[in-house]
């Protein structure tokens, strides 16, 4: 709307009567949607989510008997491992004994790049 071309977090946008999905940034999906507390609230969370992100990446994890990096936040187990199939996480609710096992990753850094993501849909769940 305002031909900008510098949007930080981009605000997609659509609408039944017209075809396309827009991204935009957070003043025009304000005046798009006629909600500034929206779509404030909306880049608000994508800032705390992607400031949450670089902290998990830069944390010390700690390392297991079995030489596995972990890590403990909010009730949750977090642990990295590599095995035949590349690197792998697995997520444990500690409470419940829950636990979600992913595997295939390339590097370290992308499991634990792929646990945060899955740690942040457990803790809305």
């Amino acid at each position: 709307m305002c031909e900008s071309r510098d949007i930080r977090y981009v605000h997609y946008m659509e609408h039944p009567e017209y075809p396309h999905v827009l991204g935009v940034g957070q003043v025009c999906a304000s005046h798009m949607e006629e909600d500034y507390t929206a779509a404030r609230s909306r880049e608000k969370k994508a800032k705390s989510v992607a400031q949450r992100r670089a902290n998990w990446m830069s944390t010390e994890w700690r390392e297991s008997s079995k030489g596995n990096h972990y890590i403990n936040r909010q009730g949750f187990n977090i642990v990295l491992f590599s095995g035949y199939e590349g690197w792998a996480y697995r997520v444990a609710r500690r409470e419940t004994e829950q636990q979600w096992r992913f595997f295939g990753f390339s590097t370290e850094d992308e499991a634990k790049a792929a646990a945060f993501e899955r740690f942040v849909d457990l803790q809305s769940s």
